[in-house]
């Protein structure tokens, strides 16, 4: 799975830049969603992507949909194999 890469660091920017767009350090989102902060940590250090529940909980916690976070991950993956590409 060629993109699997790009997929854990997309995913792992993407959570950090819109977690620090609404000034949340990562113990309040992981209140927001009644989880242990580890797990943000988890993903923002590109260690594994969360299933799709766990998805649409962070979406939700960041206050925005499934759709727009799913946007967010698949330019910022594009940008990255792009980069990666030259």
């Amino acid at each position: 799975m060629k993109n699997v890469p790009f997929l854990l660091e997309a995913f792992a920017e993407v959570l950090k830049n819109q977690r620090e767009m609404r000034n949340l350090t990562q113990r309040e989102l992981a209140g927001r969603m009644e989880s242990a902060r580890s797990l943000i940590s988890f993903f923002e250090n590109s260690k594994n992507i969360p299933s799709l529940q766990t998805f649409f909980v962070i979406a939700d916690a960041l206050g925005t949909t499934p759709r727009e976070l799913l946007d967010a991950v698949t330019t910022t993956m594009e940008r990255l194999r792009a980069s990666k590409e030259k």
